[in-house]
């Protein structure tokens, strides 16, 4: 299958090949309008060369371009990859895809690096530990993985060339390598506050209550930096804990959403094809039966929505339990 760089030689040779032709064909017959054929070719490949480039896919994050300078390991059958980045908002991260090629089992860790490039040339930690190694992944022979590894601003604090450092090792040896992915951004990760959200309207109700869910009396809630859920009342705010980030699924979404009664009730399938990112926490209630599960979403369209409900706590080793739902979701407008 040919590649991109195949795709351009094979069409410049033969446009070279094109032109020299006709070139050729005017000397041998004097003919000058074969000299129009070569400009007319020309012209169609400058055409065609500017539409495909225009159509590929930008390396943009949400906070500026980022760019894949080079990558490496000291086994070269596994491999890094940055598949995605975040740099603003909240929960910035970088996504890394761990590729391995080998024969052989892999063993890595909750261990890594961020070095940034320094201007004597030299890379420096910026973080002020490697995270500890308490759990240990196993990445299977000619499989790969993908994970989020999360950012902030000590982590990345300007714009600048970094490093992505993976320690990793064989399953049946001792012996420790490293993976890097190295990568330039154009600014850091910035100053990050609380974000308020008040709730602006209803777009799903569960239709087994009677009582009316109106978005004026549904309580304002807070994301602290390090992702901890606030709500408040009316009163102060209460810390529910840390929202943990989660991939939609109809497990945990579509089947918490039973039948509504809002006139422009949603499409769960539509709903979650449109999620970018989802967070989820749950919460203790005073009933020992059920406890609250709160999650955020954001969309692709930047709109932030909240989702509280209840959830079957004798059921935890089946988070996903069918007797979960959602009471409400309403779309949050955020405070300045």
């Amino acid at each position: 299958m040919f590649g991109l760089k195949e795709l351009l030689l094979t069409g410049a040779l033969f446009a070279v090949g094109a032109v020299l032709s006709v070139i050729f064909l005017k000397k041998a017959t004097g003919n000058k309008r074969l000299l129009l054929i070569p400009a007319a070719i020309i012209f169609i490949v400058i055409v065609a060369s500017f539409v495909f480039f225009s159509d590929l896919p930008s390396t943009s994050a949400e906070n500026g371009e980022y760019s894949v300078l080079s990558s490496g390991s000291g086994y070269s059958p596994l491999s890094l990859e940055i598949t995605d980045a975040e740099f603003s908002g909240i929960n910035p991260y970088i996504g890394i895809r761990i590729k391995n090629d080998s024969d052989t089992d892999c063993i890595y860790g909750e261990s890594y690096d961020i070095r940034r490039k320094s201007e004597n040339g030299e890379y420096v930690s910026s973080l002020s530990k490697y995270m500890s190694d308490s759990s240990a992944f196993i990445l299977k022979s000619h499989t790969e993985q993908v994970r989020k590894y999360y950012i902030d601003e000590k982590t990345v604090p300007e714009g600048g060339v970094y490093r992505f450092e993976l320690p990793f090792r064989e399953k049946t040896k001792d012996e420790e390598y490293t993976a890097f992915v190295e990568f330039r951004i154009r600014s850091g990760v910035s100053g990050r506050n609380n974000l308020d959200f008040t709730m602006e309207k209803v777009v799903y109700e569960n239709g087994s209550f009677s009582a009316e869910t109106k978005a004026s009396a549904l309580p304002d809630i807070r994301i602290s930096p390090e992702m901890g859920l606030f709500i408040r009342n009316g009163g102060e705010w209460n810390e529910i804990g840390v929202l943990n980030e989660i991939a939609l699924s109809k497990d945990n979404f579509d089947k918490r959403i039973w039948h509504s009664d809002v006139t422009d009730q949603i499409s769960a399938v539509d709903f979650r094809a449109d999620n970018k990112r989802a967070w989820q926490i749950y919460e203790k209630g005073d009933n020992s039966e059920n406890s609250r599960v709160y999650v955020l979403l954001r969309q692709d369209d930047g709109a932030y929505y909240f989702c509280s409900g209840e959830y079957n706590v004798s059921g935890l080793t089946e988070p996903n339990s069918d007797l979960s739902y959602f009471r409400w979701i309403c779309l949050l407008s955020e405070k300045e």
